[in-house]
């Protein structure tokens, strides 16, 4: 009985020194997990020549490093692993009596494309795959394919030509094809969230039955619409994420056109916004500005050597280059494709850059936005604001509709988002309004058919009804041997400092002269456009005046029957180098 009790009392004494708090030190303390041995890779692939580290994480113990095959791939004692040649071999990390593995296959360095068919205007960049020296390519026949020293392949005219590029004392080889297809799209790889309208083309749709496959019908829809000018609207109609293919075969040939679609969602969250100064660093050199004979405008990548503009800053243009951010200097070889009811224009360049992408946030209103710009001729022009309408309809277009600050000069440039993305191109804005600026809808530009380039001769010839005529240098400089103009001819010419360039014009009856000119000098007064008889007598002289946008040598006079020449010539000491001419002459 006594030990029964015994034991009773002792377990109450025991449960009430647990109810009772016990004020314990406290103490800082982490549980330590056991490090996770293993190497950083189990596998990769190498170029011979080239190098990768591997590591055994978890141990800072000595690790003895070995290669299965030497001839394919050396480790030195660091785990630096170098590709020797061709084949595969293992890696073996040795730490005690454990060992890890990393399988290890070398390549050789390697021309990017063996093989290309192109048509005219189409570019591609080539690359050696694995060279860690610089290449120089080569073509076999720069009339039908050219390519720059960044690999930027353009094609010139049908027929065929061979690439070569050298580097580390090998040389690769590309053979490429130019030719004229029937069926084209304006764009052959695309990513949409939304419904996409593209340009079909055709050479001769007169008869023509499209037959349009889809690969997986799950992923999206198409609706066809008619022909008109040789072009068929093709509607691409999202229906789930995915990547798929549209063929398209026409009754009319054997050629196979293929589209690869890419569908996703639209990105909803916030966590990748950028900071002004981000945006600006990120987009500014993908930006350029436009130079024409009547004017300036802005422009963007969207593609290596393509840039987007709106129509109007190329309108009635003869001559057309690009500025590039870092200061070099383009003619535009081909303009790919324009509308002018949308007003949106596409031009190629042999050049590579950085490149814009995509909207894939879709557009809110109160959006922050973004322009880049040469407003008023000043370059990289950065101005912000907000959306204010996301998708405005204004004569069958699609704006978007902002606050941010817009001039002359702004057209063609990008409308960015907070994500460095452009959703848009800046086109124009209301003078009577406060802050109402419109930016054309970016997917319209897939409505531009791509099916016959151009060049800007071709182009100006096409929109102005007015034909170009090139100054003929080897007789320009005589009075006796110039070329002989006629009336709505436009010329475009170089004079160098020292120089006079003469254009015999012959008048039947009096008539009433009109010319305008400019010239690529900065100072209007550098360079002078003067008429003289034949007889070397200056009867006019040309004068400044404001012509819209553009500064310009103008003469108006009545003339009477005879022989006169249109002289150009620069101000004494003026000019260090040449500069180029235009003008056009009517009577």
């Amino acid at each position: 009985m006594k030990k029964i009790k015994k034991f009773i009392v002792t377990i109450f004494l025991a449960t009430s020194f647990l109810a009772v708090p016990v004020k314990l030190p406290l103490m800082n303390y982490e549980l330590v997990e056991a490090a996770v041995v293993k190497l950083n890779q189990s596998k990769i692939t190498l170029y011979a020549g080239r190098t990768y580290t591997l590591k055994v994480n978890g141990t800072k113990d000595k690790v003895k490093w070995t290669s299965a095959d030497k001839k394919v791939a050396t480790v030195s004692d660091t785990g630096r692993v170098t590709g020797v040649k061709k084949g595969s071999t293992t890696i073996t990390a040795a730490l005690g009596s454990k060992t890890y593995t990393c399988k290890v296959t070398v390549e050789n360095p390697d021309i990017s494309n063996k093989k290309l068919e192109m048509e005219i205007a189409d570019t591609q960049l080539l690359s050696i795959k694995g060279s860690s020296g610089k290449v120089s390519w080569n073509s076999s026949d720069s009339s039908v394919i050219t390519i720059n020293s960044e690999g930027l392949v353009m094609a010139k005219k049908l027929g065929k030509a061979t690439i070569t590029g050298k580097s580390g004392g090998k040389t690769y080889q590309c053979h490429i094809t130019v030719t004229d297809k029937r069926l084209h799209a304006s764009a052959t790889d695309i990513t949409i969230y939304e419904a996409v309208q593209l340009a079909l083309s055709s050479d001769d749709p007169s008869g023509e039955k499209l037959t349009i496959k889809v690969e997986n019908p799950k992923i999206l829809n198409y609706k066809l619409g008619q022909w008109y000018e040789g072009n068929i609207p093709l509607t691409i109609i999202p229906k789930g994420k995915g990547t798929t293919a549209i063929t398209i075969t026409s009754n009319k040939t054997n050629e196979i056109l293929k589209i690869r679609v890419t569908v996703k969602d639209i990105i909803k969250d916030d966590k990748n916004e950028l900071s002004a100064k981000e945006i600006y660093a990120r987009c500014v050199s993908s930006t350029v500005q436009i130079n024409t004979n009547r004017g300036l405008g802005t422009g963007f990548f969207i593609d290596h050597g393509t840039i987007i503009t709106n129509y109007h800053v190329i309108k009635d243009t003869s001559s057309i280059s690009i500025h590039m951010r870092n200061g070099e200097n383009f003619d535009v070889t081909y303009i790919l494709g324009y509308s002018e009811e949308l007003d949106i224009a596409i031009l190629r360049i042999p050049a590579t850059n950085d490149i814009l992408k995509h909207n894939q946030h879709g557009i809110t209103v109160g959006e922050r936005v973004y322009t880049i710009g040469s407003s008023l001729g000043l370059t990289d022009t950065f101005s912000d604001g907000i959306v204010t309408n996301n998708l405005r309809k204004l004569e069958g277009i699609t704006y978007i509709q902002t606050n941010a600050a817009m001039s002359k000069g702004n057209s063609g440039g990008p409308l960015l988002n907070a994500y460095g993305e452009v959703i848009g191109i800046n086109t124009m804005y209301l003078v009577d309004g406060q802050n109402l600026n419109f930016a054309i809808y970016l997917p319209q530009i897939y409505q531009v058919s791509t099916a016959n380039p151009m060049t800007v001769e071709e182009f100006y010839e096409q929109t102005s009804g007015s034909i170009l005529l090139y100054e003929d240098s080897t007789i320009s400089g005589s009075k006796e041997s110039c070329q002989t103009i006629e009336s709505g001819v436009m010329v475009l010419g170089t004079i160098a400092p020292n120089e006079i360039d003469y254009y015999r014009i012959n008048l039947s009856a009096p008539s009433q002269l009109q010319f305008a000119g400019v010239h690529s000098s900065e100072n209007m007064e550098d360079v002078y456009f003067t008429i003289m008889d034949e007889n070397g007598k200056v009867v006019e002289v040309a004068s400044g005046k404001q012509v819209n946008d553009t500064q310009m040598s103008v003469i108006e006079s009545v003339l009477t029957a005879g022989t006169y020449y249109i002289t150009i010539f620069p101000k004494k000491e003026a000019l260090t180098g040449p500069v180029k001419y235009y003008f056009m002459m009517n009577h």
